[in-house]
């Protein structure tokens, strides 16, 4: 897992605010602040039945590679305590959001890792197979969003 950062910077609560949603995470969603990504890739071995023709695939290698976006700021050296302490919640809450959405993906790797055990030995099929779980896991990922979108920015 990789995390990657995009400078934000301001001496208030509401310049910050603006400058994360001018700058947004490059997720592309207006309303995301920092964001997750996930790459899924396999390499499957196949065994063909000599005696019926048959291909079965006999194991997968899969990987997944995962990032997570977050704002920095890049702020002045002195900035009030209370300024600092409101940072340190909004990041802190960001951190969380974005490692539940780790956390949901890698929950979907066994389920990834057999579907294409079990399956068809063509990649077309297993790309078909995995595109209906990467739907599944993308509806569980909105799902989250859904549920935590009663945040609010700390006081």
């Amino acid at each position: 897992m990789s995390i990657e950062y995009y400078a934000i910077s301001g001496t208030s609560k509401n310049a910050l605010i603006s400058d994360m949603k001018s700058k947004g995470a490059a997720c592309g969603l207006s309303d995301a602040d920092a964001c997750f990504y996930d790459t899924l890739s396999w390499k499957s071995q196949k065994t063909i039945d000599p005696s019926s023709g048959t291909c079965s695939v006999s194991s997968v290698d899969f990987t997944a590679t995962y990032t997570i976006e977050l704002p920095k700021w890049t702020g002045p050296a002195q900035v009030p305590a209370s300024l600092a302490t409101w940072w340190k919640a909004v990041l802190a809450h960001f951190v969380w959001h974005e490692s539940q959405h780790l956390a949901i993906a890698q929950s979907y790797v066994p389920q990834f890792k057999q579907a294409i055990l079990a399956g068809p030995c063509d990649q077309a099929s297993q790309n078909k197979i995995a595109g209906a779980l990467n739907d599944q896991l993308n509806a569980a990922q909105s799902a989250f969003d859904a549920k935590d979108k009663s945040w609010t920015w700390p006081a």
